[in-house]
C-alpha cells in the first residue's frame, strides 16, 4: 500500500473515531438534560358523566401533551367540586350553571373558562302513573318533590309554568338528592323534577308506573370548567394549555364515543349501569356563548325572585367570562 493511499485510510480511521466520540458525547449530554417540567394544577370533578372530557384527556395523556401534571380531585356533585375551588383547595374545577348563579351573586372571585357540555334533555319530571299522572297538567294538586335552590326546584318551575299551573297549586315536598329514589319508589311523593342518574334509576325501579314528563324547550344544561381569578391572572398559559387538552378530550368522544363511553363507566360506578340510554344526550363543545349569559341572568332572577339571596339585582355575568384562554385555543364565539 503507496504512503497516499496509507494516509487516506488513517484519515478515514479518524473520522470514524471522532464521529462515535461527538455521538457519545451528544448522548450523554442528553441523558443530563432534565425531563420537561410539568406544570401541576389540580382539578375537581364530580363522578357524573359531564366530566368525560376532563376523565378522557386525563387517561389520553392530553394534560401531558401540553405541559400539565394535572391531579383530579373527585366530588359527588359539582357544587362541591366549586366550594373545593373557591376554597383554595382545587386550581379549576367543572360545575353546572345553577351553582355559578349563587356564586355570582354572592361575590365569588371566579372566571369561566369554557362551557364544555350542554344538553336539553338533561332535567325531567319522572311521575306515578297510579297517581293519576299521565301529562303535566296532572301535577295540579300532586306532591312533587325537589331539591330547593338547585334546578330541580328551578326547572320544576319552568315545567308548571308551561302547564299554566300556579306554584301554589302542587303540594311541594323538599328532599335532599338522596332521598328522591325512595321517596318516590315509596309513593311519598308523586313526582320528583330529577336529572341523570336519578332519572333512569327511577324508570328502572318503577317500571311500566313510571311516567317522564319533558318539553326540550324549557331548559338547557351547561356544565362549565372554572377557575379562581387568581390563579387565572397568575397562570395564563396553563389556562390555555388545560383547554386545548379539554378540546382534545372533547374531539375522542365525538370520534370514539363506544371507548369514550367506556371509560366513564369506569369513574361513574354504578351509576354507570344506565349510561347506554343515556349518553347520547350530552353535547360536548367547548365555547363561551350567549346562550350561556341568558341561561345564568335567568335563573338569577328566579333565585332573587324566590327570596333565596338577599341581593335585589342580577349581577353582570360577563364579567365572570374569561374570554382570552378560549380564544388562543379556538376564535369560535
Amino acid at each position: 500500500m503507496n504512503s497516499s493511499r496509507k494516509r487516506t485510510v488513517g484519515m478515514i480511521a479518524i473520522l470514524a473515531i471522532l464521529a462515535m466520540v461527538v455521538a457519545g458525547v451528544a448522548f450523554l449530554v442528553h441523558k443530563r438534560q432534565p425531563a420537561r417540567e410539568l406544570k401541576k394544577i389540580t382539578v375537581a370533578v364530580s363522578q357524573t358523566p359531564v366530566a368525560a372530557p376532563i376523565w378522557i384527556a386525563y387517561i389520553q395523556g392530553y394534560f401531558t401533551e401540553e405541559g400539565l401534571e394535572v391531579t383530579l380531585q373527585p366530588h359527588t356533585i359539582g357544587k362541591v367540586a366549586l366550594d373545593s375551588m373557591l376554597a383554595g383547595k382545587a386550581d379549576l374545577a367543572m360545575v353546572g350553571d345553577t351553582p355559578l348563579v349563587y356564586a355570582g351573586l354572592q361575590g365569588d372571585k371566579f372566571f369561566i373558562l369554557a362551557r364544555y357540555v350542554t344538553s336539553d334533555k338533561y332535567m325531567k319530571i319522572v311521575a306515578r302513573k297510579d297517581s293519576g299522572i299521565l301529562t303535566g297538567g296532572d301535577l295540579k294538586g300532586r306532591r312533587v318533590g325537589f331539591v330547593k335552590g338547585t334546578i330541580s326546584e328551578f326547572y320544576l318551575d319552568l315545567h308548571l309554568l308551561s302547564q299554566k299551573i300556579q306554584r301554589s297549586d302542587v303540594r311541594s315536598v323538599d328532599l335532599k338528592t338522596e332521598e328522591m329514589v325512595d321517596a318516590l319508589t315509596e309513593g311519598k311523593v308523586d313526582a320528583v323534577s330529577a336529572w341523570p342518574p336519578l332519572i333512569e334509576t327511577l324508570a328502572h325501579k318503577l317500571g311500566k308506573n313510571a311516567v317522564t314528563l319533558h318539553d326540550p324547550t324549557l331548559y338547557t344544561m351547561f356544565t362549565c370548567i372554572v377557575a379562581r381569578q387568581d390563579f387565572v391572572h397568575s397562570n395564563p398559559d396553563s389556562v390555555v394549555k388545560f383547554l386545548r387538552a379539554l378540546k382534545k378530550g372533547a374531539a375522542f368522544i365525538a370520534s370514539h364515543p363506544e371507548e369514550a363511553l367506556r371509560v366513564v363507566k369506569e369513574y361513574v360506578g354504578p351509576a354507570g349501569a344506565v349510561l347506554d340510554s343515556d349518553w347520547n344526550i350530552y353535547n360536548f363543545d367547548i365555547r363561551l356563548g350567549e346562550e350561556l349569559l341568558v341561561n345564568l341572568e335567568d335563573q338569577a332572577r328566579w333565585a332573587i325572585r324566590n327570596q333565596y339571596t338577599d341581593k335585589k339585582s342580577v349581577p353582570n355575568y360577563l364579567n365572570y367570562f374569561h374570554q382570552s384562554g378560549l380564544e388562543a385555543v379556538d376564535p369560535k364565539p
